[in-house]
């Protein structure tokens, strides 16, 4: 039999479906109700839940209301679906990073379930796995962009941005522009000209415009023959910084998937250039062979061109140009780098260079024949391709540049003799000076621990030069093209 009694200003309603099963138990808030309840208990041989009893009293309980919010996933390509401005290969960089790094781990949940908790431990999941902290902040910006357009959107579908919550730094000062400069590599004016020296000569003009300008890679390749501005009475000869080559993944024809596109930034500039530089160039204009050897090419052609007159691929410059320059620069003279081969007798007969210890890239034992008197084939001669001399002789590079390391030269060398944070900004091509002196804070400290004295000094004033802004800023155009002359 079921009991029922009063507990204050309630009433409990208690009794055992089973033997040795606990009671279950049900509260009310008057006296019939609780006896309405009893009654089905005991109608059912109390054989009967505590939830059975609450419905069949008050009726059926509602279900929790479900979310209608999307998933991160589905939130994530809406939102790159409503982008208007971004470029074919940065959206498939953008899908790319959710696919592998976002979606795996956050993105069956619901945006209005995300939290701060989440996000952190999914960062520090992502360093765990050995991610770089530049690649960690690209995809938080993808995730944040994402949350704040949910949160903008209308109706809202989430009241504040958990990532506002988190304690994750964006990794500014070592990703900078293009992200190439995760460990930035400064020249000085003596390494460069061991490294151009170390160069192919057809490839020392186009180091040196490098060097002088600070282009971008994607920018120094998009150059034509039209975008050089020669010298006036007045002025000193130009290059117009106005496009770069883009990547877009998406497209059918291999042949279509590299196109010219505006700037990083979309900031177009012209740069001041050395007359000296210019002088290099002028064979640049003119066809170097073939049936056209010395006729001037259209103002449309590429200013740096391959060896078939076409467009230089980035990846292949570096791997076939740049690089080897670096090792060759790397190695000295008096003391080279430890050779594969050795010494063979010419008397032994033709031998394999496997046979004798010769190993191909992917380790397995070389087909080819040996020179005559050495135990390997000609491509397995002398050092290992990237093998350096490890003594300390002056004149060899000790440093590892790659082709954007010029870039990051220039501006040490321009900040390093005085030239202002802002006209380093403008050479660049960078949106903001905070990225300028983000990127290269750690070479204007001194400078500015320095600078500061000057106003602080506590001797008598000296008179003002009478310079206004213009003037120094004209100084300041000179002085830099004057500095990075080669």
């Amino acid at each position: 039999m079921a009991e029922m009694k009063q507990r204050g200003n309630s009433w409990l309603v208690r009794w055992r479906p089973a033997r040795n099963v606990k009671a279950a138990c049900t509260t009310w808030p008057d006296e019939p109700t609780a006896l309405k309840a009893k009654r089905i208990a005991e109608a059912h041989n109390h054989k009967i839940s505590a939830q059975a009893v609450y419905e069949a009293v008050l009726g059926p309980l509602d279900e929790p209301t479900k979310s209608d919010a999307p998933t991160l996933a589905e939130w994530i390509e809406t939102v790159l679906e409503a982008k208007t401005n971004l470029t074919p290969g940065t959206l498939a960089d953008y899908r790319s990073y959710a696919r592998l790094h976002i979606n795996p781990h956050l993105g069956h949940l619901l945006v209005d379930e995300l939290g701060p908790t989440q996000l952190g431990k999914w960062v520090n999941t992502l360093r765990g796995l050995g991610c770089a902290e530049g690649s960690i902040t690209r995809y938080w910006t993808v995730v944040y962009s994402a949350l704040e357009a949910a949160r903008n959107h209308r109706p809202r579908l989430i009241e504040d941005n958990p990532c506002r919550f988190v304690d994750f730094t964006r990794d500014k000062v070592r990703h900078d522009d293009d992200g190439n400069n995760i460990h930035a590599v400064y020249l000085d004016r003596a390494e460069y000209k061991t490294l151009r020296a170390a160069a192919p000569k057809e490839w020392r003009d186009m180091l040196d415009f490098m060097i002088h300008t600070g282009v971008r890679v994607s920018e120094l390749f998009a150059i034509s023959l039209a975008h050089l501005v020669p010298a006036t009475e007045k002025r000193k000869p130009k290059v117009r910084v106005w496009r770069a080559w883009k990547h877009d993944p998406t497209a059918e024809d291999p042949a279509d998937r590299m196109y010219l596109g505006s700037t990083k930034g979309r900031s177009k500039r012209e740069l001041v250039i050395d007359p000296k530089l210019w002088d290099k160039l002028q064979h640049r204009f003119v066809y170097a062979s073939g049936p056209k050897k010395g006729k001037p090419r259209p103002p449309e052609s590429l200013l740096f061109v391959n060896g078939n007159g076409g467009r230089i691929d980035d990846h292949n410059f570096r791997r076939d140009v740049f690089e080897p320059s670096v090792i060759r620069a790397a190695r000295c003279p008096t003391h080279p780098p430890a050779r594969r081969d050795a010494p063979r007798p010419l008397t032994v007969g033709k031998q394999k260079c496997g046979d004798l210890g010769g190993l191909t890239e992917r380790g397995l034992p070389c087909r080819s024949w040996a020179v005559a008197g050495s135990t390997r084939c000609q491509p397995h001669s002398g050092p290992e391709p990237k093998a350096v001399s490890r003594c300390e002789c002056p004149g060899v590079l000790r440093k590892r540049p790659g082709p954007h390391d010029m870039r990051h030269s220039m501006a040490a060398w321009l900040l390093s003799d005085g030239v202002q944070p802002v006209m380093v900004q403008r050479r660049l091509g960078h949106q903001k000076l905070e990225t300028t002196t983000e990127t290269y804070g750690g070479l204007l400290l001194d400078d500015v621990d320095e600078s500061v004295l000057g106003p602080l000094s506590l001797d008598d004033p000296e008179p003002s030069s009478g310079a206004d802004d213009g003037e120094l800023a004209e100084e300041d155009d000179e002085k830099m093209a004057a500095i990075t002359a080669v």
